[in-house]
């Protein structure tokens, strides 16, 4: 997992995003997750690879459940839990956040 936020990297800031770079090998699992301070809604691109997105609302409701697949974009809302799985082949998103304060 690789983030780039305005406190990393100077090109970012005063523009209200940070990215975010998720390589997963096989059969591997990131989360649950979130984001709180600062942030909004993120934006996800499956660049390569295949598995599975779960989002969960901090009521315990799940807001997304579904296979994912290379060229695929799913969104998280602020303050909801992610969890990114791969399959067989490993998966790989990039994540766009919205900072703005």
């Amino acid at each position: 997992f690789i983030s780039m936020t305005d406190e990393k990297h100077g090109p970012l800031e005063g523009i209200g995003i940070s990215g975010n770079f998720l390589r997963l090998k096989p059969k591997a699992m990131f989360g649950p997750s979130f984001y709180a301070k600062g942030s909004g809604v993120q934006l996800s691109y499956v660049v390569s690879g295949s598995g599975w997105v779960q989002v969960v609302s901090m009521t315990g409701s799940i807001v997304l459940d579904i296979p994912l697949k290379a060229g695929q974009i799913f969104a998280v809302p602020k303050l909801n839990l992610v969890s990114i799985g791969a399959h067989d082949v490993g998966i790989e998103c990039f994540s766009l956040v919205n900072t703005s304060k």
